[in-house]
């Protein structure tokens, strides 16, 4: 996603220099580095979020060993995931 702001930013300055009747101005172009530093402030901090959130999913089932299962099958459809359990 970063990169597309800086294609954004190269695309939009090469049109500047060529077609001036354009009024792409400074300021846009200096706004579109300013939106890429906050789109990778959040990646990164999605990213340092990830781990803990992992291990608090890990720690909700930790102790459960109330019902065992076999896991037969899994299948994802539009990014929803299904489970098949045989209890």
């Amino acid at each position: 996603m970063p990169a597309t702001f800086d294609h954004l930013h190269d695309a939009l300055k090469g049109l500047q220099e060529d077609h001036a009747d354009l009024e792409i101005t400074p300021d846009f172009l200096s706004v579109l580095k300013e939106d890429k530093k906050e789109v990778e402030a959040e990646i990164q901090q999605i990213q340092d979020t990830i781990p803990a959130l992992k291990a608090r999913l890990e720690s909700l089932w930790q102790d459960q060993r109330e019902y065992e299962y076999d896991l037969v099958s899994v299948f994802m459809h539009r990014g929803k995931l299904l489970l098949a359990l045989a209890v």
